[in-house]
C-alpha cells in the first residue's frame, strides 16, 4: 500500500476498521451471585470490552459525523443499522440484532454472546427532542434492562445547531431522573459515564454511556 502511496491508520485496528480475517474475541461473561435474585448468576460484560465498545461506537459516529450523506434524512433506525454493522463486525462470538426483544419491549441495539444467548450489550438511538424526551429515552432503555443487563448505552443524535447547548442541557437535566445514581467520567467531549438502577431495584447499579452525535439537518 505504500507503494501505491496509501498510509495506514495505525489506529484503525483499535476502534474504526475491523480485521476482515481476525475478529476481536469476547471472553465468556464471567457470572457474579447476586442477593436479590436467587439461585441464579448473572452474566457481566468485562470493563475492558465495554470500553471498547463504546469507544467503537463514539468514533464510528465521529466519522459518521464527517460524512453528511450517511445522516441527512435519515431516520434513527437508518443510523442504527450503520452502528450496528460496525459493533457487529467488531468482535468474534457475537452476534448484533436491532429492535430486538428484551423484556419490556424492543430496544434498537443488542449484543448477545453467540453461544450460549447471554446479553452482553444493550443501546437504545434517539433524536433529541428536548428535556422530557431524554427522561423518556432513559425510562425506555432501562425498562428493557433486567439483572442479566449490567452496561448499556444511551445514543442521542442531535439535528439541531446548538450541540454544546444541547448537551449542557442534558447533563442538568439528567440529575433529576428518578434512577440517577452518580455521574462517574467525561469519556469523550461529547460522551458521558453516569451509574444509573433499575425502576425495580434501587440497589442493582446499571453503568450508562450517554453519548451525543451531531447530526445536522441541511441548512
Amino acid at each position: 500500500m505504500e507503494q501505491i502511496g496509501l498510509s495506514v491508520n495505525s489506529n484503525s485496528e483499535k476502534f474504526l476498521v475491523p480485521s476482515p480475517v481476525t475478529k476481536k474475541k469476547i471472553p465468556k461473561p464471567v457470572s457474579v451471585a447476586s442477593k436479590d435474585v436467587k439461585r441464579e448468576s448473572i452474566p457481566v460484560l468485562q470493563e475492558n470490552v465495554y470500553d471498547d465498545i463504546k469507544n467503537v461506537i463514539f468514533h464510528a459516529g465521529s466519522a459518521i459525523e464527517r460524512k453528511p450523506s450517511l445522516y441527512i434524512d435519515k431516520k434513527e433506525e437508518d443510523l442504527r443499522d450503520v452502528f450496528l454493522l460496525f459493533l457487529e463486525t467488531r468482535y468474534d462470538s457475537t452476534s448484533g440484532v436491532g429492535e430486538a426483544f428484551n423484556k419490556k419491549g424492543k430496544t434498537d441495539i443488542l449484543l448477545k454472546y453467540s453461544k450460549d444467548g447471554s446479553n452482553l450489550f444493550v443501546a437504545e438511538c434517539k433524536f433529541w427532542r428536548g428535556k422530557k424526551s431524554l427522561l423518556d429515552a432513559i425510562d425506555q432503555l432501562l425498562g428493557y434492562l433486567t439483572h442479566r443487563d449490567s452496561k448499556t448505552a444511551l445514543m442521542v443524535f442531535v439535528d439541531q445547531k446548538e450541540l454544546t447547548n444541547v448537551i449542557d442541557t442534558a447533563k442538568q437535566e439528567i440529575v433529576t431522573h428518578n434512577n440517577y445514581k452518580r455521574f462517574v467520567q467525561e469519556t469523550h467531549e461529547t460522551s458521558f459515564s453516569y451509574e444509573m438502577c433499575l425502576p425495580e431495584d434501587s440497589k442493582k447499579v446499571i453503568k450508562m454511556e450517554l453519548i451525543f452525535f451531531h447530526f445536522p439537518k441541511k441548512s
